[in-house]
């Protein structure tokens, strides 16, 4: 299995002393790889440190065989686009991430995390004096500041995120690409790339909790979908299931799990959130968890389903399966 979206360049989550066993518990799940996403410019030297061949110790020690690869997936998340103080500080970010992306060569597998994030808390984030609004000079009709601080977050997110597709498909690699409160956006700005003629990378939404009427259409826009190990969780009791909500978007996931082509579907673990318990932190190893609901899911044996998913992540992610260096 590969692990399509982690985030082990977290070292607070994952601290180096922690990582051996982690890679242990991945291998002995049947991971084979994992794909390391960064979110701002200065998680990129861990990543690269971490994804080094031979990894700098404290990592280089015994690891059950097969071992699992670290590959390197180099973003910056729109939560970090919207935090910062000024469009120009947003637009440095990406760039310095993009030129690491480039500088990586043929050891990088993807663009991430990258994408849109439309939820209250992200908009209003900014550290202000970087986006503005109309000044409603002569104005019937004027929006309130919080209004139009929102719909500037907004277009330096939008702008980010084609900066970011752009690179990935001038790269050659795939991009994952994070949707939450934006699903439907994230669809329809592929839609509009497709139409036209931009070029675009492969795109993989990560743990998407959009409705089936999204779903569908994210693949129909040539999308593919990673599904992470919170697909287990149970909604909370009184409904819900959303993203970011105690069944992590379970409930949600479910409805179009059985409706969305197989060959659509990646694992991802989302890792240190997502796991299969609210709460607790995720791990690679808790993709496994993924499958067996997928496989339950559309009535098929949990073989069958990874040797699909298998067969796409070779698709999609070509370079993870390249020879091992050394």
């Amino acid at each position: 299995m590969l692990d399509t979206h982690a985030h082990l360049a977290d070292a607070v989550a994952f601290p180096p002393e922690d990582l051996p066993q982690v890679l242990a518990r991945a291998a002995a799940a049947g991971v084979q790889g994992v794909v390391v996403v960064t979110e701002a410019a200065a998680d990129i030297p861990r990543l690269l440190a971490l994804t080094t061949f031979p990894p700098p110790l404290p990592l280089r020690v015994p690891l059950p065989s097969p071992s699992v690869r670290l590959f390197r997936a180099i973003g910056i998340h729109p939560a970090v686009v919207s935090s910062l103080p000024t469009d120009a500080a947003a637009q440095e970010e990406v760039a310095v991430a993009m030129a690491a992306a480039a500088a990586a060569g043929a050891s990088l597998v993807a663009v991430g995390e990258v994408g849109l994030d439309y939820t209250p808390r992200v908009l209003t984030s900014s550290g202000g004096g970087g986006v503005s609004g109309s000044s409603g000079s002569g104005a019937t009709a004027v929006p309130s500041a919080a209004e139009s601080g929102a719909d500037a977050i907004r277009s330096r997110q939008v702008a980010a995120l084609h900066t970011q597709l752009d690179a990935a498909a001038a790269l050659g690699v795939p991009a994952t690409v994070h949707s939450r409160g934006a699903g439907r956006h994230v669809v329809a700005l592929l839609a509009a790339r497709s139409s036209s003629g931009r070029p675009t990378p492969a795109v993989v939404l990560h743990a998407f909790d959009g409705r089936s009427v999204h779903a569908v259409a994210a693949v129909a826009a040539g999308a593919y979908l990673s599904i992470p190990p919170s697909v287990v969780r149970e909604p909370p009791p009184g409904g819900g299931g959303g993203g970011g909500g105690g069944g992590g978007g379970s409930a949600t996931m479910r409805k179009w799990l059985p409706r969305v082509p197989l060959g659509r579907l990646l694992w991802e673990s989302d890792a240190p959130a997502l796991g299969p318990v609210a709460g607790e932190r995720g791990e690679p190893a808790h993709v496994r968890r993924a499958a067996e609901m997928v496989a339950a899911l559309r009535g098929m044996a949990v073989a069958d389903v990874l040797a699909a998913v298998d067969a796409t992540a070779r698709e999609v992610f070509p370079r993870a399966y390249e020879r091992v260096p050394g």
